[in-house]
């Protein structure tokens, strides 16, 4: 089969998406297919020496969103001949996929690994500061173009073979949105649960100080000023909370920790090489991914449980999915909830443990020999 994998960019210094697409190709190719790799954005390419896929790179900037969907189009009508199905990584050139199947007649698979435009909040704004600054009259510009760019989308993804998520909440907000159910498929990003970190025994809760772990991007969707905010409720508890990652918010959560008073119970720690990092795993007693929004799927949920950390998440979203049966859920921007769940979590050994034995077997839910098959059955029902 000869498919033509379009893709923003791969890039193998960065983590989280940059890996998954790199392997969702590569298990094309074991597959037997021919791939050949369009790169939007190949500026921001980072390839190893010897990459085993043909990349064809095309330098547009990430910019004039209708003229990149345009460009995506014309990607699409240059190789429709060599190619018996294409598979676009992303959302956002929805609109040139949906364009192409408007005139052209080959298969596509578009991969949505976050919902097409609109994100729903769930109880709690993505950036709380939001509800100050933005006017009225901004706001109804939000949703009238919310509105037209929806029904845009709604109209184009109707012309794709199949849509697939990445989680369930995002396949239920896709049918929410308006979208057809019947070409909306569950498929999670590729994930290798081989290469995370391993604990070396069998994980027990600390008996004296306890001790919470983040690991990820600091930025307002990721919601650690909410754990921030949690710890101010634990007072009487000895806890410890290493904050291990880099971003927009890193000074400003530094300033939160100490107008909290928490500062002293807090260690923030800038990316680290990935051997140091699992200092951090074996020290930690939950892992806590605080996030303010539906977050997708969630990674770093999935590497903590391979390490037979148990979970906290958001209720809505899917990193819940991925914890299942290993982790505890709170309300979505609730840090008086959340801190409720640390609170539970930390008291009850019995609970611990019957959350530490289901971490691995719900993780490998996630490793890709699981989806292997799923996707190779979809390519031969869309190409035969």
């Amino acid at each position: 089969m000869n498919i033509l994998f379009v893709t923003p960019k791969i890039n193998m210094d960065g983590g989280g998406s940059n890996s998954n697409t790199d392997l969702r190709i590569k298990t094309l190719l074991s597959s037997g297919h021919r791939i050949k790799v369009v790169t939007l954005f190949s500026d921001y390419n980072k390839l190893p020496r010897q990459n085993p896929y043909e990349i064809i790179p095309y330098y547009r900037k990430p910019r004039l969103w209708f003229f990149v969907n345009l460009f995506v189009y014309k990607i699409l009508k240059k190789y429709d001949r060599e190619t018996d199905l294409f598979y676009i990584d992303g959302p956002q050139f929805l609109w040139g996929a949906g364009l192409y199947k408007l005139f052209g007649k080959k298969p596509i698979i578009l991969h949505l690994n976050v919902l097409p435009y609109v994100v729903l909040e769930h109880g709690t704004r993505l950036y709380p500061e939001d509800s100050v600054k933005i006017s009225l009259l901004k706001k109804i510009k939000f949703w009238l173009r919310a509105k037209i760019i929806g029904y845009i989308d709604i109209i184009l993804g109707g012309k794709i073979d199949s849509l697939t998520c990445t989680s369930p909440i995002i396949r239920e907000q896709c049918i929410h949105f308006g979208f057809n159910k019947n070409n909306l498929d569950l498929l999670p990003e590729f994930i290798d649960t081989k290469i995370f970190l391993s604990h070396d025994k069998k994980r027990t809760l600390s008996k004296h100080r306890k001790h919470l772990l983040y690991v990820g991007r600091l930025v307002p969707c990721k919601g650690v000023d909410l754990l921030l905010k949690s710890l101010s409720y634990l007072k009487d508890v000895d806890i410890m909370l290493n904050i291990v990652g880099d971003g927009s918010e890193f000074s400003r959560l530094e300033t939160l920790s100490r107008t909290l008073g928490v500062n002293n119970r807090v260690h923030f720690h800038k990316w680290i090489k990935r051997d140091e990092l699992k200092t951090f795993y074996d020290e930690a007693d939950i892992f806590v991914h605080p996030a303010r929004w539906a977050e997708p799927l969630g990674i770093t949920v999935v590497e903590a449980m391979m390490t037979e950390l148990p979970v906290i998440v958001p209720k809505i979203s899917g990193s819940a999915w991925v914890a299942g049966r290993a982790g505890l859920t709170f309300q979505n921007g609730d840090e008086k909830d959340l801190a409720e769940k640390i609170t539970l979590l930390l008291n009850d050994d019995t609970l611990y443990e019957q959350l530490r034995s289901e971490t691995k077997s719900e993780a490998q839910k996630l490793d890709y020999k699981e989806w292997q098959g799923k996707l190779e059955d979809l390519i031969k029902r869309l190409t035969n």
